[in-house]
């Protein structure tokens, strides 16, 4: 399944099958690891906390991708 995705994405194969899901938020791994630290180490924390950095919708993705990585 990931395959099918990361084709579509990268301009292989069927390109009309990739559906869109939305806007979905993006954060770095480190940003979200140093969140759940400070949280952790403030007894204050308490709640929901949003890490995402970017929100982004699939073409937004699927073009900052083929800007990053042409062919």
């Amino acid at each position: 399944m990931l395959e099918h995705y990361l084709s579509s994405i990268f301009g292989y194969g069927e390109t009309e099958k990739f559906k869109w899901h939305g806007r979905m938020g993006y954060v770095h791994i480190d940003d979200v690891a140093l969140c759940h630290i400070s949280v952790y180490e403030h007894e204050s924390a308490h709640g929901r906390y949003i890490c995402s950095s970017t929100v982004l919708d699939n073409n937004e993705s699927a073009s900052l991708l083929s800007k990053q990585y042409p062919s």
